[in-house]
């Protein structure tokens, strides 16, 4: 089982990051710190994460912060577990996803 988090994904969180420091740089820390710890937890619990608005996705919200992690499971070439990828971190209030594709 392996995470990923995509570059999209780092820029989310330099972008939050930037957000909260502009005021608040030891809460822009903390905010980071407790999403990655948050996104490292989905290769214990892959599947904690509700059904995602993107066909085969998963979204986990953070707890006590506005964000949303959304996420990607797929299967492990090596062995019988899922390998995750952090597709976004996203603020709750935010349009997700931007556009919704036809059905």
């Amino acid at each position: 089982m392996s995470l990923r988090w995509t570059r999209t994904a780092l820029a989310d969180l330099d972008a939050i990051f930037a957000a909260i420091a502009q005021d608040r740089p030891r809460a822009a820390e903390r905010v980071i710190m407790a999403l990655l710890s948050l996104g490292g937890g989905l290769l214990r619990h892959p599947r904690q994460g509700r059904p995602g608005r993107l066909h085969q996705t998963r979204e986990l919200a953070a707890p006590r912060l506005p964000y949303v992690i959304v996420y990607a499971l797929s299967p492990s070439l090596i062995d019988v577990e899922t390998d995750v990828t952090i597709l976004r971190v996203v603020h709750g209030a935010m349009r997700w996803p931007p556009e919704v594709p036809p059905q």
